[in-house]
């Protein structure tokens, strides 16, 4: 077995949600992951041409159609590496 950490990133534009992540991502999979935090798809992109990484968690709102550009923009640029892509979306009671 590799001792090579997996290398995530997450795109998360509320910085407490991406605080909040980080932080159970980096507790859950110590020592086999490394989370690399930006808040917006072009921060993504600077880390995708600095680093190797393996796993993209992309954050959607998807009341905003530049969030699914953006998805477009990934998967046309990194096709091999996989997103996850996380939401949390307000359901009226």
């Amino acid at each position: 077995m590799s001792n090579e950490k997996i290398n995530l990133l997450l795109i998360e534009g509320e910085r407490q949600k991406a605080e909040t992540t980080q932080h159970i991502l980096e507790h859950l999979t110590r020592p086999m992951c490394r989370a690399h935090v930006v808040e917006n798809i072009k921060d993504g992109f600077e880390v995708l041409e600095q680093k190797t990484v393996h796993v993209i968690l992309l954050s959607l709102g998807f009341q905003k159609q530049n969030d699914l550009d953006g998805l477009e923009l990934i998967r046309k640029a990194e096709p091999d590496i996989p997103v996850i892509v996380i939401s949390d979306v307000d359901v009226p009671d």
